[in-house]
């Protein structure tokens, strides 16, 4: 299966209440099996800036809609998201390539 990276950076002048956390954590656990890795993004301040998230999907469209479709980016919390497919190379000199 395929595996891609979607990325979602969000405007600074966004926040995030608690409620809208929750729904966007239990969204990205019903994924937690075709995670790859995942997790906020900083720039070393005290917010997250945005989030990484690298996943297999059947194909690009179904990782688009995964994106489209993530609870902050409902809320418009987000700045901009993009998807795209990635190669997974490993420590352990695995490597998975595109597509």
């Amino acid at each position: 299966m395929p595996t891609f990276m979607m990325l979602f950076e969000d405007d600074a002048s966004f926040e995030v209440p608690e409620p809208l956390r929750a729904e966007h954590h239990a969204y990205l656990l019903a994924l937690s099996e075709k995670v790859v890795l995942g997790g906020s993004l900083s720039d070393g301040g005290p917010s997250p800036t945005g989030r990484l998230v690298v996943a297999d999907f059947p194909s690009l469209e179904a990782a688009q809609a995964f994106a489209a479709a993530e609870p902050l980016v409902l809320a418009g919390r987000v700045a901009r998201w993009t998807v795209s497919a990635i190669a997974i190379v490993q420590k352990d000199g695995t490597y998975s390539p595109i597509g």
